[in-house]
C-alpha cells in the first residue's frame, strides 16, 4: 500500500511503529473496511444457516474461573454460535479489541482509551483463605493485626487487586511477612492448602474449595471489603449485538 500511494504509513523507530499524517488520514477508512468485512462475513454465515461468531478476550484468572459457566450458558442459549477465546494479560486485553482480534473483552481494569468503551459487569469479592488446620489454631474473627504474624502468600506479580490488599494492610499498620510471591492462583491455592500461609484470592477461584472444605475463609476484622472488578470492553463505534 505504501508503494502504491508513494508515501510511508508509519514511522519506524526501533521496534515501535507510529502513524504518519497519511497513516492517520487512512485509519478511519481502514476501520470502516474492517467493520464492513466483518459484517459481510456475518451475513454470509447467516445465509448459510450458521450461527454468529464471537471472539472474546479475557485475562487468565477470568478465563479459568469466571468464564466456563458463562460460556456454557451462552452455548446452551445459542448452540449454533461459534465462540473463540483469546487469553492475555490485563495490559494486553484491550489491545486485542483495538486490533480487531477480539470483538469484546473481559478485563480487570477500566480502559481509558477514546476508541473503547468499558462497563462494569461484575465485582468478584476478594477473600482471605487458609487451610482448615491453620484456621483451627486462629481466633475467629481474626484481628487484622495478626496478619503481621502469619506467612502471606501473594500474587502481587500477576494480579491487579493486590495493590488494594496492600493498602488495606497498611491502613491498619500491618507489615506483612510475605512467604511467597507466585504468578498463578492455582499454585497459591496449593500452598495455602499445604498450610504454608494465608492468601487473599478472588472468591470465584476458591468457590469450589470453600464448598468442599479443602480451604476455609478467614473473617478478618475490620473487614477488608475488597473486590476484583470485571469490565466488559468493546469498540465504542461498534457495540456488540444484543448488549
Amino acid at each position: 500500500l505504501e508503494r502504491e500511494l508513494g508515501g510511508a504509513l508509519f514511522r519506524r523507530t526501533g521496534r515501535r511503529l507510529e502513524p504518519t499524517p497519511m497513516g492517520e488520514a487512512l485509519l478511519p477508512f481502514a476501520e470502516r473496511l474492517l467493520s464492513l468485512e466483518e459484517e459481510a462475513r456475518g451475513q454470509a454465515r447467516r445465509a448459510l444457516g450458521l450461527g454468529a461468531r464471537l471472539t472474546l478476550a479475557a485475562t487468565p484468572t477470568t478465563s479459568t474461573y469466571s468464564l466456563p459457566p458463562l460460556l456454557r450458558q451462552l452455548h446452551q442459549e445459542h448452540p449454533d454460535a461459534e465462540i473463540a477465546l483469546r487469553v492475555a494479560q490485563p495490559d494486553e486485553v484491550a489491545r486485542l479489541v483495538l486490533d480487531h482480534l477480539a470483538d469484546v473483552a473481559l478485563n480487570t481494569a477500566a480502559v481509558v482509551v477514546p476508541e473503547l468503551h468499558s462497563e462494569l459487569v461484575y465485582s468478584d469479592p476478594i477473600v482471605l483463605v487458609a487451610s482448615p488446620a491453620l484456621r483451627a489454631r486462629l481466633p475467629q474473627p481474626l484481628p487484622v493485626g495478626m496478619l503481621a504474624e502469619l506467612p502471606l502468600i501473594s500474587t502481587q506479580a500477576n494480579t491487579g487487586y493486590w495493590r488494594a490488599v496492600g493498602d488495606y494492610l497498611a491502613r491498619h499498620g500491618v507489615r506483612p511477612r510475605t512467604a511467597m510471591d507466585l504468578d498463578y492462583i492455582e499454585v497459591v491455592k496449593q500452598m495455602v492448602w499445604a498450610g504454608l500461609g494465608v492468601s487473599f484470592v478472588p472468591h470465584s477461584a476458591v468457590a469450589d474449595d470453600l464448598r468442599q472444605g479443602t480451604l476455609v475463609a478467614l473473617e478478618a476484622t475490620p473487614a477488608p471489603a475488597l473486590c476484583r472488578p470485571i469490565y466488559l470492553v468493546w469498540l465504542r463505534r461498534r457495540p456488540p449485538e444484543g448488549l
